[in-house]
């Protein structure tokens, strides 16, 4: 009888871990997320969990030339995301989830010094005004304009300005043109079981207070702006693709998921605009033996830099699983030559300047934007099969075997 019991125990983990448990296989590798360039193109800014896949996430910059990494916030307590440098340099806004959990946005000097709170409600996603005096965030609101995420405009003190954006969907804000004309944003939409569907990207005009939608995919993320603004870098899927602000010439500048399993997400443009700066994620394939099906499962992430027009591809960092405590992330940035004792502290090079562009004034007239709600159309998503799942159903069989063996 406990035999059967365990065997129907292991039978049954496996079956949902198979067809129950929504997620697929998560191999431990770090993740890095969010991208973004010093204003003098020297260094990146990056969200990772580079020590442990249960740990938070820490802000580090990138050296890209001497391939130099810093940990800028060390909290290994709270996850931190989405670093966003000032215009002028001196700053660096990100998003700080605490102990109660929720999300709200933080700033720092660019060396890691003097971090402090910013925002008392729930924010995220903090998008820099080109003149570097104010931030548009996704805040949570109740009340006339619904209960989700909408985009609010914020001084660098933390004081609100306006709520810009509301409808019954989340937005998330992307980038502020360098002109200061427009703002563009991502709208996911997910079923009646939680499951994104497609996600849209949006530009609001600041001036005419005009909405347009410039794109539509399964899945759109990070998104900057080309230096003179006329043109936007997005990722759609696990590609990069270039396209004017007025939403025409879409060109794919990288797509190798279907040849070479490489997905690449959260592209930022250099400030030169010479370059894109990215992260790739190399898939990795995976057959577990006890069937003949393959799975391809994410693997080890790298930061990577391409040309607007899909050439010259070259690798920033060379990570290839998590680090052991205390070790130097910038073993992982070199390929050659002596390597620090330790990680040196970043010092901002970059002289303040004056913003270029049109100031917003505090109150100003910016009316509130409503965008309609989009039906719910899809059918229950099918949860996919994982890779392990088979094995453990084998494992169940194995172990019922090797019992009926002993008694």
């Amino acid at each position: 009888m406990m035999r059967r019991y365990l065997f129907g125990l292991l039978c049954f983990i496996g079956y949902y871990a198979c067809f129950g448990w929504g997620e697929g296989v998560q191999l431990p590798y770090p993740e890095i997320t969010e991208l973004s360039w010093s204003p003098n193109g020297e260094k990146i800014a990056f969200a990772a969990n580079l020590y442990a896949e249960e740990e938070p996430r820490d802000i580090y910059v990138v050296d890209v030339n001497k391939k130099q990494i810093t940990n800028l916030t060390n909290t290994p307590t709270v996850d931190e995301s989405h670093p966003v440098w000032s215009p002028d340099g001196t700053l660096i806004a990100y998003q700080r989830e605490d102990v109660d959990g929720e999300p709200r946005i933080w700033l720092m000097n660019s060396d890691g010094s003097n971090q402090r709170q910013l925002t008392q409600r729930r924010c995220h996603d903090p998008v820099w005004s080109p003149d570097g005096c104010y931030l548009v965030v996704a805040g949570f609101f109740s009340g006339d304009t619904g209960e989700d995420d909408e985009l609010l405009l914020i001084t660098k003190e933390g004081e609100e300005v306006q709520m810009l954006i509301a409808s019954p969907e989340p937005e998330c804000p992307a980038g502020w043109s360098p002109n200061n004309t427009f703002i563009v944003f991502t709208k996911p939409y997910r079923d009646s079981y939680g499951e994104l569907i497609y996600s849209d990207l949006w530009r609001y005009n600041l001036n005419t207070k005009e909405l347009t939608k410039l794109a539509t995919g399964p899945f759109l993320g990070a998104v900057s702006f080309s230096p003179d603004g006329s043109k936007i870098v997005y990722d759609n899927d696990g590609t990069l693709w270039v396209m004017n602000i007025e939403g025409s010439e879409k060109a794919c500048i990288f797509d190798q998921f279907q040849t070479q399993h490489r997905a690449a997400h959260a592209p930022v443009w250099s400030p030169n605009g010479q370059k894109v700066a990215f992260v790739l994620n190399t898939y990795e394939q995976i057959n577990d033996g006890s069937s003949e099906e393959t799975y391809w499962n994410p693997g080890v992430e790298n930061i990577y830099l391409i040309n607007p027009d899909g050439t010259g591809l070259e690798q920033i960092t060379f990570f290839t699983g998590f680090l052991a405590k205390g070790q130097n992330p910038t073993v992982f940035a070199k390929r050659k030559g002596s390597l620090p004792s330790k990680i040196a502290q970043a010092k901002s090079s970059v002289e303040p300047k004056k913003g270029e562009g049109t100031k917003i004034a505090r109150n100003s007239p910016i009316s509130l934007q409503k965008l309609p709600a989009r039906e719910d159309t899809s059918k229950p998503s099918q949860a996919p099969l994982l890779a392990g799942g088979l094995s453990l159903t084998a494992l169940g069989y194995a172990i019922w075997k090797f019992l009926k063996f002993l008694g």
